[in-house]
């Protein structure tokens, strides 16, 4: 299987980041998901109830964004990658983007890139 399910550039505000000033502001990162997920049931019966909910994960994204500070971009892709096996357990596999723009004045943004998978590759 091979079905993705895609979100672009999810727009976060989250407190991230090494040093002191960091820790006291929210800052924009984008979050971009690539979620292994078996649409063939959606495909055929148009019904949300079969479906991954995009939106529903947008919003459990932002959540876990905002729940703590963060250090690096790595912990918070983690702790994401974590809570959405937790709470889709259809899932197979998520692959995520988070793009921290700014963050190296010479640079338009970084990103760091993880991909996760149920099963053994």
């Amino acid at each position: 299987m091979r079905d993705l399910v895609v979100v672009d550039q999810l727009v976060v505000a989250a407190s991230i980041g090494v040093f002191d000033w960091e820790k006291k502001i929210l800052q924009s990162v984008m979050i971009s998901l690539e979620l292994e997920h078996d649409c063939e049931r959606a495909g055929q019966t148009d019904d949300l109830a079969d479906a991954l909910d995009y939106a529903a994960v947008c919003h459990s994204v932002q959540q876990v964004a905002n729940r703590a500070h963060f250090e690096l971009l790595e912990s918070l892709a983690a702790c994401i990658i974590d809570h959405l096996f937790n709470a889709y357990p259809a899932l197979q596999g998520v692959r995520i983007r988070i793009d921290k723009p700014g963050a190296v004045p010479a640079a338009r943004s970084v990103a760091i890139i993880l991909y996760r998978s149920r099963r053994p590759e």
